[in-house]
């Protein structure tokens, strides 16, 4: 078993791989061994990046079928490898040379003499365009989102941690397969981090640690949007009834999540009954509904009101 794997999942990520594959050779810390899995591209990935791995023997490519999509590949992943910490690559990012380092050192850190601790640490990452230009210094900032909001009922709303900033132990990822049904997953970071909210510890460091890309192609967007362009939006969503359908969606969407959350193990008993309820709220009047999500702190850093008005 490794001590230290990072996953890297990729799907036509020709253009930028080699810079992510680089500045993680570049870490100061070089005592992991990094897998990669390919979901099944069409363009150059996995030719160049058999070409980059040729000769180093702490990357590997794991070669089995497609999962379809960033969050069952990595799921995939997280299932076939066995470490003792993982940390998480998107393939069009770049590191900071100590990346790997301040996460290891912290998680460390917080879980010593208490390993069988479920326990996930992030942190924050800058957000560059496509020649690493620097639009923001801070991911949480530019989307508007608290990096310390990390409380069970937050992150079933607001998830501020990407997959690509975190470090998790071997008895969150034990915790974290414990799933059912991964449709009612949304991404594997969200789900992460709400399993080691409800079984473990979360733990924060402060400062960007990675250049995460901003355009079309990402899964997760940090696209900024005004508050003129978001009322302009809404009010075109009012006009077509879409307003109602997506509010709908989001609010399933963290009923599902604790769906599953309710099959894993170590999940005290007051959090068992907050996801017992969450699970049943919508058996309640359109008032009660309101006052279950005021009551459990579900709520968001912003426009918190118009987010429970439509639950």
């Amino acid at each position: 078993m490794d001590k230290y794997a990072i996953l890297l999942a990729t799907y036509n990520g020709e253009k930028y791989i080699e810079e992510l594959l680089d500045s993680i050779e570049r870490q100061t810390r070089k005592d992991y061994v990094c897998y990669i899995h390919d979901d099944g591209s069409t363009d150059g990935t996995v030719s160049v990046v058999k070409k980059w791995i040729k000769g180093k023997s702490n990357y590997q490519l794991l070669e089995y079928d497609s999962k379809k999509g960033a969050k069952n590949n990595f799921l995939s992943m997280l299932e076939k490898v066995e470490a003792s910490y993982y940390m998480f690559a998107d393939q069009d990012d770049v590191w900071c040379e100590n990346k790997v380092d301040k996460l290891i050192t912290r998680i460390e850190l917080v879980t010593r003499d208490r390993e069988n601790v479920p326990c996930a640490v992030h942190s924050d990452m800058y957000v560059v365009d496509d020649d690493l230009n620097v639009l923001s210094n801070s991911f949480i900032k530019y989307i508007e989102r608290d990096i310390y909001r990390n409380k069970l009922p937050q992150l079933l709303i607001d998830n501020p941690a990407a997959g690509c900033t975190m470090i998790i132990n071997k008895a969150l990822r034990d915790r974290s397969l414990e799933y059912k049904n991964a449709n009612e997953i949304p991404m594997h970071d969200q789900w992460i981090m709400c399993v080691a909210a409800a079984t473990g510890i979360i733990n924060v460091i402060d400062e960007p640690l990675l250049y995460y890309r901003q355009h079309e192609r990402n899964v997760m967007g940090a696209e900024f949007e005004s508050k003129k362009d978001k009322v302009i939006r809404n009010a075109k969503d009012v006009a077509t009834g879409e307003f109602a359908r997506k509010k709908r969606k989001f609010h399933m969407s963290e009923i599902k999540l604790a769906k599953q959350l309710a099959f894993v193990g170590g999940i005290d008993d007051e959090t068992k009954k907050f996801l017992m309820e969450l699970i049943r709220v919508n058996n309640k009047g359109k008032l009660e509904r309101m006052a279950f999500y005021r009551k459990n702190g579900m709520d968001r850093k912003k426009h918190s009101f118009w987010m429970r008005l439509w639950v």
